[in-house]
């Protein structure tokens, strides 16, 4: 709209330090004019999806104050790091479930080759079926 690329703006606001306190002031002003819109079809009303418009748009504006967010933070036991797999595991065991998961790749693989996907075998593995 005023003949500058985006990337420009957002560079001269690095550089300049009242550009940017300007392009601030200008952002706040938008989202306020966003804001009474909003107000003004609350109190008298407006057309389908009005709302919903000026909300999208406050959300795009304004994502500081407006924006949907979830904040999810995962933590182990009281607070500390999440613990991934056992730490009591050695390598010995670790070598031992990779051969035993490589093992039932192996077995799935050769009843497929077989052709013999619906035949239930020793690993547990649920019947292989072709699509």
């Amino acid at each position: 709209m005023i003949g500058v690329c985006r990337d420009t703006v957002q560079e001269w606001a690095r550089v300049h330090p009242e550009f940017s306190a300007a392009v601030k002031a200008h952002k706040a002003k938008r989202a306020w004019i966003w804001e009474q819109r909003l107000m003004r079809i609350a109190d008298e009303g407006g057309g389908n999806g009005s709302a919903t418009a000026i909300i999208f748009a406050l959300k795009n504006v304004a994502p500081e104050e407006f924006a949907d967010r979830v904040a999810n933070q995962h933590t182990g036991p009281n607070d500390g790091p999440v613990q991934i797999g056992s730490a009591d595991v050695g390598d010995l065991e670790r070598a031992r479930r990779i051969a035993f998961a490589l093992e039932l790749g192996v077995r799935a693989m050769t009843r497929i080759e077989a052709g013999d996907s619906a035949q239930p075998d020793q690993t547990g593995l649920p019947p292989i079926r072709r699509t």
